[in-house]
């Protein structure tokens, strides 16, 4: 039996079979069965945006790779913390093999910049 929500709240009643909604399926173009060409303009974004996403993807694999080479390196040497960025923040291994980068922790009478 299909549920159907009652009242915008979260309670739910049981439909029977017969009153569920048949799913209606996405009809497929061929080649050449486009209705309408695509002015110039949109193709140029469409194909600027699909060069964008693969050049992102690859980006992101190449920042993947090294960032567990740097946590393989942080591990084989023992160091959890290290300064970057000039000291302006702190790149943290934990406990699960994740890094992440922090603001540096203020210690006590230290002013704000």
């Amino acid at each position: 039996m299909a549920k159907k929500k009652v009242g915008g709240g979260t309670a739910t009643e049981e439909l029977p079979a017969e009153e569920k909604k048949p799913r209606t399926k996405q009809t497929k173009l061929a080649d050449g069965e486009w209705e309408d060409p695509i002015p110039p303009p949109v193709q140029a974004a469409a194909d600027a945006y699909v060069e964008a996403l693969r050049a992102a993807n690859t980006a992101k694999g190449e920042v993947n790779s090294r960032k567990q080479a740097a946590i393989e390196v942080m591990q084989e040497h023992g160091v959890k913390r290290l300064k970057i960025d000039e000291g302006g923040k702190v790149l943290t291994l934990n406990e699960k093999a994740v890094l992440k980068i922090q603001k540096p922790e203020k210690a006590e009478g230290q002013d704000e910049d």
